[in-house]
């Protein structure tokens, strides 16, 4: 599998979509009793909150989860 193509993908999905990818890799943990290892040295293991570490909207990720909101059920 090439993380890369596989970030690039998720990075162009919509927003209902990416948080519908996140709960599948959470199923996917569960389903298989994967945990998550600590990163050491040369470790070079993705972890899933790298995929967003490069990404603009997720610098403030409070403004980014209220604009989320605000598109999806407008202002309240």
């Amino acid at each position: 599998m090439n993380e890369k193509k596989v970030i690039k993908q998720f990075s162009e999905l919509s927003d209902s979509a990416k948080a519908e990818a996140s709960d599948f890799i959470s199923f996917l943990h569960r389903k298989y009793k994967i945990k998550s290892s600590k990163r050491t040295g040369s470790n070079n293991k993705l972890k899933f909150y790298d995929i967003f570490k490069e990404r603009d909207e997720m610098k403030d990720s409070t403004l980014w989860v209220s604009e989320v909101r605000r598109k999806n059920w407008g202002d309240k």
